[in-house]
């Protein structure tokens, strides 16, 4: 199958998704599912898909020279409340359901590492950038054992280890990864697949030894399935037919560039990614999961040692920038030529002070981040600010850094990122969020969270309106004086009594815009405690742009 198969798309393709994002005049706007909470991409394959590796250097220089992908726009992939449902890409974790230190310690992580006094070598990692060994533990599970450079012990071990929990509790589909200790006598080669104890033995010297005679290593658990290869940050695959939208075009993908810019996860690119053949949890059949992998050029590092002053500023090759150095001598010096960092042992050149995440940049251009718009960013931007400081330091002590103040710095670092981000995204539509509908004696009520009570928490008004679903057309304003704009206090405003199926209440923070949150009437029992109306979808706007179609 030819490259452009998969991951290019039509332009008949791209108008007919671009066609999805609004209702057209006079068509039915909510559904009786709605919110939907579950893509149906999970359908079994009649014909399972062949692996088809991408070409790093193809893609490098495809995302490079051009723009690829066709799906402009909104992110057509998400439900009436902006967000991302459960899909074969995405799965709602903390953001969802706040997860305790110990599950964000735990991220991903179910079978505790590899198991055993011995482990069984079957194969020898010697090309790349690092060296590792697949083994099998006392159990038969299989690891990738994953070194650190012997200059830099711990460093790309805990970056991969932490970066990975972070992922996950964002929702994305990850390896389990430990950081794991071990003797060398414990590794047996598997001599039937031409192992020797030499070739052990030669890559294991080079290795730093810690208490005991032990080694570090980062054991990364294989993926269930059948791998069939990364998929592109653009296009879709044509012999997947649950590959619903352009990639592109995928919220989850387009607003990762945050979640990619607060740990420095530069290598954000295909070859980081594996799309994987796996089953259905009730058994009848198997679908391709999307995953992505390695993690260990996060937090500002590598295996061989801290990350160059460049990561993050500019693409590996950003023409513009080159010329302007090479024409003037090099007097044209950047911003980041400059940049200074602590010396902190085990920790790359990561820190807050000239984190920029608006202008933070992959080492290649990423067809998906670079259609990242302000619902996307928001979108993100409130998930990361949900990680608070001790989720963060749980998450990173796990990842076991010899020394304290390797784990202080980057728990820090990360703590002042994840707060940058949000001042810099979170302020759409007023920068509120979590809407739910409540019974008081009075009456119902609805009532929403501030993500940036200190900046956005002024003075806020609301204005309620009848809407005709069946006509995509808000009605004036309702019957009834109580019923006028008037302004909201401790976060929560009366919902007005009144007979029409939906209400849309529009609710405005000066200097910041606006937000529309859309109320369906239910018909509860009367012993059920349930509100009279509940939040069916909810629309943001800055202040100086009109309300957009789409949702978010």
């Amino acid at each position: 199958m030819a490259l452009h198969d998969w991951i290019h798309v039509g332009s008949l393709t791209a108008l007919l998704f671009s066609l999805t994002l609004a209702p057209a005049a006079g068509a039915q706007v909510f559904f009786v599912d709605d919110p939907i909470q579950k893509d149906p991409d999970r359908v079994p394959l009649d014909r399972e898909p062949e692996e088809y590796p991408v070409s790093d250097l193809f893609n490098a220089l495809d995302v490079t020279i051009r723009t690829p992908g066709h799906a402009d726009g909104p992110a057509p992939n998400v439900n009436t409340l902006g967000d991302v449902p459960a899909s074969s890409w995405y799965e709602p974790r903390h953001y969802a359901r706040p997860m305790t230190p110990a599950e964000l310690a735990r991220g991903p992580n179910t079978t505790g590492g590899p198991t055993g006094e011995m482990w069984t070598v079957v194969s020898i990692k010697e090309e790349g950038v690092t060296p590792g060994l697949t083994i099998l533990d006392g159990r038969g599970l299989r690891y990738m054992l994953k070194f650190d450079g012997k200059k830099y012990p711990a460093m790309a071990s805990a970056a991969e280890a932490i970066t990975t929990k972070i992922f996950y509790a964002l929702g994305y589909h990850v390896p389990e990864n430990y950081i794991t200790h071990f003797r060398p006598e414990q590794l047996v080669p598997d001599t039937a697949e031409g192992i020797r104890q030499s070739d052990i033995a030669e890559l294991i010297g080079e290795l730093t030894t810690y208490g005991e005679g032990r080694h570090r290593a980062l054991a990364s658990l294989f993926l269930n399935g059948v791998p069939i290869g990364p998929f592109t940050y653009y296009g879709r695959r044509s012999d997947d037919p649950n590959d619903l939208y352009p990639h592109e075009a995928r919220r989850e993908l387009r607003g990762m560039r945050l979640a990619a810019a607060w740990t420095d996860h530069f290598d954000s690119r295909a070859q980081n990614s594996l799309d994987m053949i796996v089953e259905r949890e009730d058994g009848t059949g198997r679908y391709v999961r999307h995953h992505l992998i390695d993690f260990g050029t996060t937090l500002g590092g590598g295996a061989l040692g801290p990350k160059r002053l460049w990561y993050g500023a500019e693409y590996a090759f950003e023409l513009d920038a080159i010329l302007a150095r090479t024409v003037t001598l090099g007097i044209a010096r950047s911003s980041w030529a400059s940049h200074s960092f602590p010396d902190i042992p085990h920790v790359g050149f990561f820190d807050a002070e000239q984190f920029d995440p608006v202008g933070w940049k992959p080492g290649f251009p990423n067809p998906a981040f670079r259609r990242m718009d302000a619902r996307d960013g928001f979108w993100m931007a409130k998930q990361i600010a949900r990680f608070d400081d001790a989720g963060i330091e749980a998450i990173v002590r796990s990842a076991e850094y010899p020394d304290e103040a390797a784990t202080r710095h980057v728990t820090e670092t990360l703590a002042e990122r994840r707060d940058q981000i949000a001042d810099a995204y979170l302020t759409l539509g007023g920068g509120i969020d979590a809407f739910e509908t409540k019974k008081t004696p009075g009456g119902t009520v609805l009532t929403f969270r501030e993500l940036l009570p200190e900046k956005t928490g002024n003075s806020r008004t609301v204005a309620w309106h009848r809407f005709d679903n069946a006509f995509d057309a808000e009605g004036g304003p309702a019957v009834g004086p109580s019923f006028k704009e008037e302004e909201i206090e401790d976060n929560a405003v009366a919902v007005p009594d009144h007979s029409h199926e939906f209400m849309v209440a529009v609710i405005k923070t000066p200097g910041y815009g606006a937000t529309r949150v859309f109320l369906r009437k239910r018909n509860p029992t009367p012993a059920s405690g349930e509100a009279t109306f509940e939040v069916v979808g909810i629309q943001r706007r800055s202040s100086d742009e009109h309300f957009k179609p789409g949702w978010g």
